[in-house]
């Protein structure tokens, strides 16, 4: 698979917010925890992208098949950590509180990473 850099920049835009009525958080402002619960995520994808950043800069960017490498191995690290996203807001209002949900959270994620280690390499899945 050959990724072109210049065409991907041309199609990529940035995410469409108009669909959100932002004053909707000022009329029902989210909970402690929910806040939290958000903030845990938004530090996950920003540590992502800043590993993203670090490796990029080096010499790898200049090889756009190790780039396109890059991009679909990171979608597959991410896909055992998406039931964390869908499980930790449900959990949380589920009345579990907020440690305990994370505590699950966590052992769930470490256990569907320790599957898909194993589930990859048979479903033909270069990690």
């Amino acid at each position: 698979m050959r990724m072109d850099i210049d065409t991907y920049t041309k199609r990529a835009g940035r995410v469409d917010l108009d669909g959100i009525d932002f004053d909707d958080f000022r009329r029902q402002p989210l909970d402690d925890d929910t806040l939290r619960c958000l903030r845990y995520m938004h530090d996950v994808e920003h540590h992502t992208v800043c590993y993203l950043r670090d490796l990029l800069v080096t010499s790898a960017h200049r090889d756009p098949e190790r780039v396109a490498e890059l991009s679909v191995s990171t979608i597959w690290f991410f896909v055992p950590s998406v039931p964390l996203f869908i499980a930790l807001p449900l959990l949380i209002r589920s009345g579990l509180g907020f440690w305990s949900s994370i505590a699950l959270c966590v052992l769930g994620t470490l256990a569907l990473y320790a599957l898909w280690f194993w589930a990859a390499p048979k479903l033909g899945i270069k990690l």
